[in-house]
């Protein structure tokens, strides 16, 4: 074998590679949205009443020609904060003239701002991934090798 076919395997190899870890990647992203999605209704992460949060959870795996990335996003407009908490902070109404809810003892409450206390953060991804990570790494692991050398 000359140093151009030598090349051109090992290319083949590397190519091979790529597209089963891009495929493993993919696998493992939709997982953990699932596994996510199932916390979030099962009561393990933050409460939520809509189901906004939960229904924003989804991954997207992209490739370059070094590179595999898999992202988990949460896209509802509150989800930075369950995942990473908030301050205290004030809350106006955005469309109307004022705030109107009811509290936990059934009092309702028309109000023009509310000093929200804030909230710790959930981490409703992170503790779902830092759960995974030994398992996800070996996953990945495994499927350059098969990609590599065949099953």
């Amino acid at each position: 074998m000359n140093i151009e076919e030598l090349i051109v395997r090992i290319e083949a190899m590397a190519a091979n590679g790529m597209q089963a870890m891009y495929a493993e990647m993919q696998t493992i992203g939709i997982e953990l949205v699932g596994e996510i999605k199932q916390d979030l209704s099962s009561g393990a992460g933050p409460a939520s009443r809509s189901g906004a949060l939960s229904r924003s959870v989804g991954s997207a795996t992209q490739a370059t020609d070094t590179r595999i990335t898999t992202a988990i996003t949460a896209t509802a407009p509150h989800a930075a904060g369950m995942e990473y908490g908030n301050p205290p902070h004030e809350i106006y109404p955005r469309s109307k003239q004022a705030l109107s809810f009811v509290t936990s003892d059934g009092a309702r409450v028309v109000t023009r701002r509310v000093n929200h206390p804030g909230n710790k953060p959930y981490r409703f991804v992170g503790r779902v991934v830092d759960a995974k990570r030994e398992n996800i790494e070996q996953r990945i692991r495994e499927a350059a090798l098969r990609g590599l050398y065949g099953p």
